[in-house]
């Protein structure tokens, strides 16, 4: 059995937002904590438009893909291609 048509895996680097659990702390204390953090992930790229990017982790020979991550476009800061057919960066 052969996997259906292929899309690329990327590697996407992107900032995540940040936020504090503790709520009755001194906030000079965990100023540093409440910073936007980069971050990379990779994975099956499945959809790429002005509104977001989303990767899976798996795919099966079937056609279904598992474990979606949709990150908002404002976030992503650079898509590279890791295998399969080319796509625009960024």
């Amino acid at each position: 059995m052969a996997f259906p048509k292929s899309v690329p895996i990327v590697e996407v680097e992107w900032i995540d937002s940040a936020s504090g659990a503790n709520t009755w702390n001194i906030l000079e204390s965990h100023a540093d904590q409440l910073k936007p953090l980069p971050c990379k992930s990779a994975g099956y790229l499945v959809r790429k438009d002005r509104e977001a990017v989303s990767i899976m982790q798996s795919q099966s020979v079937s056609g279904q893909y598992t474990d979606a991550m949709t990150i908002p476009r404002s976030c992503v800061r650079k898509i590279t291609v890791l295998a399969g057919k080319k796509a625009a960066r960024g």
